[in-house]
């Protein structure tokens, strides 16, 4: 019944399409906006850690946000029993409120692989004052993703200036193109996780330089003035077509 619709990006077009039967022509792709402006400061990594009782020399990973099943967080922990044979310093810090099961299915797993000295588990909700800590901590954002359609914390962590790695879902790979504004691997292949996270953690030059295009690509294509103006204009559109159509009745 809706005379426009709004899309965050072509992957949701598609799928308002095919499941929904959305005509084509009522539905505007206006992007998610970035965070900046909205994000905390970031403090030096040294005190974050020590605030979240992460050891100081660590190589740091950041699963953050609502933990549902879809987002993979069982993927990177048997990701991660790979990945700290090579990197024994690295730690998993997970952050956020579940959703839909218990945390016990995940900490299970990680008893069950012998990881619990290699995560840190903050599972509540994360008041807003609190989020600049866990991104200042943490030397790479991973987002193990099976299925997603946009995703706000991949916009937050390039707007903290932060590197991404994740899936090579179409969601994702609207947003990041790989080795440029972030990382990908191969959606739901453990192995493939666990050997782009040993490669992207060994070259801290390609961590920096891609956090920084990930920021400029915040600022270029996120931000709210391009998102207002084409807000702008699916509203005249709409507007207009509702007026056209009163003056042919």
């Amino acid at each position: 019944m809706a005379d426009g619709v709004i899309a965050h990006n072509r992957v949701s077009q598609r799928e308002l399409i095919r499941v929904l039967q959305v005509p084509e022509y009522k539905i505007h792709v206006i992007p998610h906006g970035n965070y900046l402006g909205q994000v905390g400061a970031l403090t030096a990594a040294a005190d974050a850690r020590s605030q979240l009782l992460l050891p100081e020399n660590a190589t740091v990973l950041l699963f953050f946000g609502q933990i549902k099943e879809v987002k993979g967080l069982d993927l990177l922990l048997g990701a991660l029993a790979l990945v700290r044979q090579s990197i024994p310093e690295v730690r998993l810090l997970i952050a956020g409120k579940m959703w839909g099961k218990d945390f016990a299915v995940y900490q299970t797993q990680i008893d069950r692989l012998g990881l619990a000295s290699h995560c840190i588990s903050h599972i509540r909700y994360i008041a807003e004052v609190e989020v600049a800590a866990f991104y200042s901590a943490a030397d790479l954002v991973v987002l193990p993703y099976k299925r997603i359609y946009q995703s706000g914390v991949i916009l937050m962590a390039m707007s903290y200036g932060k590197p991404v790695l994740a899936s090579d879902l179409d969601g994702m790979t609207e947003v990041i193109e790989d080795q440029v504004t972030g990382f990908l691997f191969r959606s739901e292949d453990v192995r493939d996780l666990a050997d782009k996270l040993v490669a992207v953690l060994a070259d801290k030059q390609a961590m920096k330089r891609v956090a920084e295009q990930g920021h400029d690509l915040m600022q270029a294509r996120y931000g709210w003035d391009h998102v207002g103006r084409l807000t702008a204009e699916c509203y005249r559109t709409v507007t207009q077509g509702r007026q056209s159509k009163a003056q042919r009745a």
